[in-house]
C-alpha cells in the first residue's frame, strides 16, 4: 500500500510536548558575490518578521540547523542583495540560489513550499494587479479628512462591489487549493496571508474544517488570536 508522502511528514509537527525536530536548509549560492547569508522568520499571523540566523558562505555552500515545532514561513537574504528567497521550511531542504533571479530560485524536498507555489501559479496576475489597486484606493479614502469627503453614491456602490468580488474570487481561490491539498499547511497560512481579505467571519468559518494537525498548531492559535484584535 502506496502512502502519501505528506502523511509521512505529518508525525514530525503532532505536538509540541515531543521533542522538536532538528532541520537544516543546505544552499548552492554558484556564482553569486556574497560571503553571508541570513535567514528570516516570518509571522503570518502577526505580519512580523524575526532575523533569527546566519552563515557564512564556504566554497560557494551555506548551511542553517533549526530546531523547529512546527513549519516556519522563512526567507534567506545574501549580504549585497536585495532579492529574498522565500519558502515554507518543513523538511530538510536544499535551496540552489538563480544567479538572474534569486526569488525564483529552486527550494527542493520541501512539501509545503511546492503546495504554495502551485497556489501562486494558479493565481491571475491581472486580478493581484486589481486587488492591489482596491487596497490602495481604500487606504486614500481612509486617511482622508471626513470633512473633505464627498459622498458619490454610484461610486461607493461601485467600490463596495468591487470588494465583495476580488474577495469572492480570493475565498474560490483557497477553496479550490484545498481540495487538491486536504492536508498541507499551506491552507493555514493562506487564511494567515489573506484575513484582511477574507474577513474575521469567513477565516474563522474555514478555520473550523481544517484537519486536526493544522488546529493544534501555535500558528492557528495565534491566527484565532489575530482575528479576535480585527476590527
Amino acid at each position: 500500500m502506496r502512502i502519501p508522502l505528506m502523511l509521512l511528514i505529518l508525525p514530525c509537527f503532532v505536538a509540541s510536548s515531543i521533542a522538536q525536530p532538528s532541520m537544516t536548509i543546505r544552499g548552492k549560492t554558484g556564482d553569486l558575490q556574497s560571503n553571508k547569508v541570513y535567514l528570516f522568520f516570518v509571522n503570518p499571523a502577526r505580519s512580523d518578521t524575526t532575523l533569527v540566523d546566519s552563515a557564512t558562505v564556504t566554497r560557494q555552500q551555506f548551511s542553517f540547523r533549526k530546531s523547529l515545532q512546527e513549519p516556519k514561513q522563512a526567507f534567506i537574504v545574501l549580504k549585497n542583495h536585495s532579492e529574498k528567497v522565500s519558502f515554507i521550511w518543513d523538511n530538510n531542504i536544499e535551496v540552489k540560489l538563480n544567479e538572474r533571479s534569486l526569488t525564483t530560485s529552486a527550494v527542493i524536498n520541501s512539501i509545503a513550499t511546492s503546495d504554495w507555489y502551485d497556489f501562486i501559479a494558479g493565481i491571475d496576475t491581472t486580478y493581484e494587479q486589481e486587488v492591489v489597486a482596491f487596497k490602495k484606493q481604500k487606504a486614500a479614502i481612509r486617511q482622508m479628512p471626513k470633512k473633505s469627503v464627498v459622498y458619490d453614491s454610484s461610486r461607493v456602490i461601485n467600490f463596495a462591489l468591487t470588494g465583495v468580488n476580488l474577495t469572492k474570487v480570493r475565498w474560490q481561490q483557497f477553496v479550490k487549493f484545498r481540495e487538491r491539498h486536504p492536508l498541507s499547511w499551506v491552507n493555514l497560512y493562506l487564511l494567515c496571508w489573506y484575513r484582511l481579505e477574507l474577513g474575521r467571519a469567513a477565516v474563522h468559518y474555514e478555520m473550523i474544517k481544517l484537519p486536526a494537525h493544522l488546529k493544534e498548531s501555535v500558528l492557528y492559535r495565534q491566527l484565532d488570536l489575530a482575528l479576535q484584535e480585527m476590527n
